[in-house]
């Protein structure tokens, strides 16, 4: 890895350039370079990992243009081979003006890695700064009170220089890239259904969606859970505030345990906190099948996106919280993607997932990391996960303040907590664990070990989130282990008797 740092617009103060780029020399302490451009400055922080002549020294330079990346193109022979470049070194890196120059705006589309990469047209002045699907190299921008434009790799590089984006600003983008999202995915020629577990981000996906389509369009949402489990409260009340027909299921413990080899054969995992939360996913998708419906939409994403999980409560720092969420989003097709995609399509129901389109991410992972923290935005009295998120659409009576500001609570504690705690009783009554009995049946089924990540979780955590955890803390992916922050919302005044059932 390496370090990026550009100034361009009036007149760019070299030293001081410098001095920002300098506050990340951590990132590249082998090499700098501090190249005029164009209109500004490019300053690279060079790690030597490929080509360590000087050969392999950046920026860049082709004909006109001037490029610095930061990161791995894995694909650059190919794309070398493919496009007749020849390089003069050995760099994955050094393709990228000669790629430009040949495919212009293109260019991320064709790269295979992960990257951050500024490329100037030294001829025109035009500036072309792009990186990877998912931010998994960090890239930051911008403005001074002069109207000149920065970019660094690390926001430290920035703090002295730039005009801090107007919160207002913020939220507005958040809300508008949250409306076009669902928009872009509401078009289906069969009736629109909405999973509703009545937390944040399933919520905010079907009001939203009533807005788009008006009140007279006819809308469904489905919610399940143990007999009196927290969901059901809180979708209800959606339901009644949108304007939804409602369908509620309840499921036993003893259904819920008698899927679960069915569900692991369909999920294609041994992981726990995956089946605990495909199992009730997996009998929905029956029910919803069976009235007609093959498409719904549904929350998952956010809580990688926007740091929803209550153990980002524990981030030590911006970096770390940021870090967390690259790994989160990029580990998503061993988890939620997996669960949600598999649990539903096992009866033939397509799941579509507004957080996590590719426009709404850029939007998530370019907003500052601290509006993400759930110390940025505090709710009576309390730091609030999602914090920016629940402001930005805390507008035109979008949804009740109770669902709105809702403590995050995962599917698989949310469905009824006697749900994990059930499973675990269980298996401590038949002499197994739920590792050793999922494990059990992963291998009956004969699927390959290579496709399901380990490691130590604390609600849901990678083990770099489960590290920041308090002593004591149980090694558990629930939500409630997460003790200190997690409040019940399954109090005796809250049970209420489920009288739909079924419908």
């Amino acid at each position: 890895m390496c370090g990026i740092f550009a100034c361009f617009g009036g007149k760019c103060d070299r030293r001081e350039a410098v001095e920002n780029a300098h506050k990340q020399n951590h990132r590249g302490p082998d090499d700098f370079c501090c190249l005029e451009v164009t209109g500004g400055l490019f300053c690279f922080n060079r790690l030597n990992i490929m080509d360590q002549t000087d050969m392999g020294r950046q920026p860049f330079v082709y004909q006109e243009y001037t490029a610095m990346t930061n990161g791995e193109i894995y694909n650059h022979k190919s794309l070398e081979a493919e496009f007749g470049i020849q390089n003069r070194g050995n760099s994955d890196c050094e393709l990228i003006p000669q790629l430009f120059s040949k495919i212009g705006e293109k260019l991320p589309k064709r790269l295979d890695g992960m990257f951050a990469t500024v490329v100037i047209n030294n001829k025109t002045g035009e500036l072309f700064i792009t990186r990877d699907h998912i931010g998994i190299i960090p890239l930051y921008w911008g403005t001074d009170t002069e109207g000149r434009l920065y970019i660094a790799s690390e926001q430290k590089c920035l703090v002295d220089v730039y005009a801090v984006e107007d919160e207002e600003k913020v939220y507005d983008r958040i809300y508008d890239g949250m409306y076009k999202a669902v928009a872009k995915m509401i078009p289906c020629d069969s009736p629109n259904g909405f999973l509703l577990s009545g937390g944040l981000d399933s919520s905010l996906v079907a009001a939203l969606a009533r807005r788009i389509l008006g009140p007279e369009h006819e809308l469904h949402t489905f919610t399940i859970g143990l007999e009196n489990a927290p969901d059901f409260k809180f979708a209800r009340a959606v339901s009644a505030h949108i304007g939804s027909i409602h369908h509620e299921f309840i499921y036993t413990l003893q259904e819920g345990i008698d899927s679960i080899p069915q569900v692991i054969h369909k999920i294609e995992t041994f992981n726990a906190t995956t089946i605990r939360s495909s199992t009730p996913q997996y009998l929905m998708s029956k029910k919803i099948a069976a009235r007609g419906f093959k498409m719904v939409m549904s929350g998952e994403g956010a809580d990688e996106a926007w740091g929803g999980y209550l153990y980002f409560h524990y981030a030590p720092n911006d970096e770390e919280f940021h870090e967390e969420m690259k790994d989160k989003l990029a580990d998503l097709h061993y988890y939620d993607c997996l669960r949600t995609n598999k649990s539903m399509l096992a009866s033939g129901v397509e799941v579509r997932v507004p957080f996590l389109d590719p426009d709404l991410l850029d939007i998530a992972m370019t907003i500052p990391v601290k509006m993400k923290h759930p110390n940025f935005i505090k709710y009576e009295g309390r730091p609030i996960e999602k914090g920016v998120l629940r402001k930005a659409c805390d507008r035109d009576n979008l949804l009740p303040k109770s669902v709105l500001w809702r403590q995050k609570e995962q599917f698989s504690d949310s469905v009824g907590y006697d749900w994990i705690d059930g499973l675990k009783q269980y298996y401590k009554n038949t002499g197994t664990t739920e590792e050793q009995f999922n494990m059990s049946m992963y291998e009956k089924y004969n699927f390959s070990m290579t496709t399901v990540k380990t490691g130590k979780s604390v609600a849901c955590s990678t083990p770099r989130g489960a590290s920041w955890m308090p002593e004591g803390t149980a090694n558990d992916e629930s939500g409630r282990s997460v003790r200190a922050v997690h409040q019940s919302t399954t109090s005796a005044a809250e049970k209420q008797e489920i009288i739909c059932g079924d419908e």
